[in-house]
């Protein structure tokens, strides 16, 4: 058995092995799960990155033909 001091109430519980096993459990998978939304977010924001780049360049592409269109005053 192990014990964790509570500094709120200033009580010691007492865990059992189990007890102890089962929240580090809790925690690893919370923060297995944290991780993968955090991995697909990053994922996301640099798929927009690109795809936001991707467009201003064909949004300049289309600026300069339309600029090339234009006759110049003479």
């Amino acid at each position: 058995m192990r014990f964790i001091h509570n500094w709120k109430s200033q009580k010691t519980d007492f865990l059992s092995v189990a007890e102890i096993y089962k929240a580090e459990r809790f925690w690893l998978q919370l923060v297995k799960r944290q991780h993968i939304w955090l991995t697909q977010l990053a994922d996301l924001i640099w798929r927009w990155k690109a795809l936001k780049a991707k467009l201003n360049e064909r949004h300049t592409e289309i600026l300069s033909e339309r600029l090339k269109s234009i006759p110049l005053p003479k």
